[in-house]
């Protein structure tokens, strides 16, 4: 019964609702779900029927969403629409039960719907920001002292309901930190600090429901006694921020912040900021690669692959919860005759799927060109070459390799090789099954791309793939090309805005000249963008009408790679700048 949904890991918190369906006489009375929707509360009697009233005599009813397939809801547009004076507008991008009673009928998303009819009307959209409470207890337990912090929420029936808002907090003081990761249901993150110390700062990674930033904030360790103690926040998220309300605080709290520089679109704001890491960074690099996965414990990181650098790049290191460590490969589980990936490589190309497992294809070193094939099990920690079959593609660089999910198939595009001291760049299309490990060389037809390498490609939904720029030996290259994956046939995009400018090159390099972008998805209320990041500043491509929106300003930075972490927030790592190369990570939101 999905009224009677419970709460069954540490990432579901408490919404301070509860289900009042009745068993044999007794209420359920059991904690829903923050995305359980609340049908089984009971409606009263009077206010139901006065709702029933003013549909029958109403001049106009709009319906929106959902509310046209729940029940009691989607009976109430039906008596509007019966009414000889009355009108029934439905808003909903699919087919409803009720448009054959509609006087209007619209196909858009309803925010967009009803931003316009607010405008239109004049009222005022309130600004929405995110609470959050927590406890912080002070206590001393054999002697030694402890901190523990923890969040809450209020119950419907006024008590205060432990919650799970926190999937890690990390406490910092005396130049030293620790961190606890939240690991199952009403886990309260406890840390042992000095019985003196001036002052305690925290770093809470919460849940990100709504793409928010990490909370940093600082409390003033001396006035600390022994006892509980209520802190109060709150997210802006029209300017990303996180605020303290200090008159619902029981301590001073002073938020830290962090730099951050933002984009305006028509409909959103987003954010960019550098991330503060710990653990040993990586080197700085080009042409490397980022992989979203899971660990071992389920915990989400981001895995770094290869590139190239004055320092080795041969380990594969990890994010996870803003720290840095060097992924260890099992090496029991492998077979004393397979042989070694020679991770120093770049210009190669990965793909993760499930989260788990990252096909990692191609790429070169100082003295080989690669087409080889390497799977790596994040969760096992196992590295394993995979033999292939089919028409596998050449040895080549800067290529794009694609999940397309529903497809089961991972597509390569373009990329380039060196021969005889030339550069060759390729405009082919592979397809890959990662169950049966066979290329297959796909024909298409249309207006195909160009020759290219270093392009991005992105999956715009199931069966469109989109590519974006690239380099071809002589200039880098701002056009827009998809292909749909059933017909394979291709089409190139006409874009406006203020989109990024290509470059001419005036003399070739020895080495490729590095592509000046990553690209990335990110999906704010399901309406898609691509994010563009690179020395020509920071853009955002709205795929619905296909127009570019450039930052009013941004920092300069040349080939980095990035990786989507959530559909609201996407991350960069690396790339070159005037000043050098680059170890830094930027999360964008």
């Amino acid at each position: 019964d999905y009224a009677c949904y419970r709460i069954t890991n540490s990432s579901d918190h408490y919404t301070g609702r509860h289900c009042v369906n009745k068993r044999n006489g007794m209420t359920c009375n059991g904690r829903l779900l923050e995305s359980t929707i609340d049908f089984g509360q009971s409606l009263p009697e009077v206010p139901l029927q006065r709702a029933y009233d003013n549909s029958k005599k109403a001049n106009l009813h709009i319906a929106l969403g959902s509310s046209l397939t729940v029940s009691p809801a989607c009976t109430m547009p039906e008596r509007t629409a019966q009414n000889k004076h009355g009108a029934l507008v439905v808003c909903n991008l699919q087919k409803t039960p009720l448009d054959h009673l509609c006087k209007v009928r619209v196909f858009e998303r309803c925010d967009v719907f009803m931003k316009a009819l607010m405008k239109e009307l004049s009222i005022p959209i309130p600004e929405f920001q995110l609470f959050r409470r927590f406890k912080l207890t002070h206590f001393v337990q054999n002697g030694r002292h402890g901190i523990k912090l923890g969040g809450i929420e209020h119950g419907t029936d006024g008590q205060e309901i432990p919650a799970t808002l926190a999937k890690c907090v990390e406490i910092l003081h005396d130049n030293t930190s620790q961190s606890v990761t939240v690991q199952h249901l009403n886990q309260i993150p406890t840390f042992e600090v000095p019985k003196s110390i001036n002052k305690l700062c925290f770093r809470v990674h919460t849940m990100q429901h709504y793409a928010e930033p990490p909370l940093e904030f600082e409390v003033d360790a001396g006035a600390l006694s022994l006892g509980d103690f209520i802190l109060s926040f709150v997210y802006v998220p029209s300017t990303h921020e996180w605020k303290v309300v200090q008159n619902q605080s029981t301590i001073q709290t002073r938020i830290l912040q962090q730099e951050s520089e933002q984009l305006e679109t028509q409909d959103y704001s987003l954010s960019i900021r550098n991330v503060v890491t710990k653990g040993t960074k990586p080197s700085a690099r080009l042409w490397s690669t980022l992989s979203k996965v899971t660990d071992e414990t389920g915990t989400g990181c981001v895995l770094l692959a290869g590139g190239i650098s004055e320092e080795k790049c041969d380990s594969l290191m990890v994010l996870k919860q803003n720290t840095w460590s060097t992924f260890n490969v099992n090496q029991e589980r492998r077979s004393e005759n397979l042989p070694y990936v020679h991770l120093p490589r770049w210009g190669h190309a990965a793909c993760s799927i499930e989260f788990k497992f990252v096909f990692l294809f191609g790429g070169w070193d100082s003295t080989s060109q690669y087409n080889d094939m390497w799977l790596l099990d994040t969760v096992d920690h196992v590295l394993d070459p995979i033999p292939c079959t089919g028409s596998i593609p050449s040895p080549r660089a800067g290529h794009s390799f694609t999940l397309a999910y529903e497809m089961k198939s991972l597509f390569s595009f373009g990329g380039s090789c060196c021969k005889n001291g030339d550069y060759e760049f390729y405009n082919d299309l592979y397809r890959f099954d990662p169950k049966d490990h066979v290329w297959t060389r796909i024909a298409t037809s249309g207006e195909s791309p160009s020759p290219r390498s270093q392009h991005s490609a992105v999956l715009l939904d199931a069966n469109t793939l989109l590519i974006i720029g690239g380099y071809n030996g002589k200039e880098l290259l701002n056009d827009t090309f998809i292909l749909d994956l059933t017909t394979f046939k291709w089409q190139r995009v006409q874009t406006h805005g203020d989109h990024p400018s290509t470059k001419e090159l005036s003399s070739k390099s020895f080495r490729v000249y590095p592509a000046a972008y990553s690209t990335t998805l990110l999906t704010p209320n399901n309406q898609q963008h691509v994010l563009y990041t690179g020395e020509n500043g920071t853009f955002l491509l709205d795929v619905t009408n296909w127009k570019w929106t450039k930052s009013v300003s941004h920092k300069e930075l040349r080939a980095p790679v990035g990786v989507s972490i959530s559909d609201l927030a996407t991350i960069t790592f690396g790339g070159c700048s005037s000043a050098g190369n680059s170890n830094e990570i930027y999360l964008t939101s």
